[in-house]
């Protein structure tokens, strides 16, 4: 069974604890207090469900996501941030890969190579 803090962080990724919503313990065990966001606040059966394996892949993706937002606003050039968020794609899915003991490594070189072979109607970036 993992926290409840860290269900919650599970289940809404983008949410702020403390503006969203306030987990207490009052000695009976911990609970939601409060809960701002416009999402229905979760169940018991929800929280529970959240495995040690989500809160860890939780805990790797959010710094990712900071940083790579930060990067990503800085690019002066669109293929530069293309290339950044690629390369976020290709290192999360190979942290679920090796979570769920399958796959080979995905490479950007690996995505340009299908995104290529199946192309879309149109080029997304015009």
């Amino acid at each position: 069974m993992v926290a409840l803090a860290d269900a919650l962080g599970v289940l809404f990724p983008a949410a702020v604890p403390l503006r969203d919503y306030e987990v207490r313990d009052d000695g009976t065990g911990p609970r939601i207090a409060a809960w701002h966001l416009p999402d229905p606040q979760p169940t018991a059966e929800q929280i529970a469900a959240v495995t040690p394996a989500q809160v860890a892949a939780a805990r790797l993706v959010k710094p990712r996501t900071l940083a790579l937002t930060t990067f990503v606003a800085r690019a002066d050039d669109t293929a530069i941030a293309v290339r950044l968020l690629l390369d976020a794609v290709c290192t999360l899915a190979n942290d679920e890969f090796q979570a769920l003991g399958r796959g080979r490594p995905l490479t950007i070189d690996k995505l340009m190579a299908y995104v290529a072979a199946n192309p879309t109607a149109g080029d997304p970036l015009q």
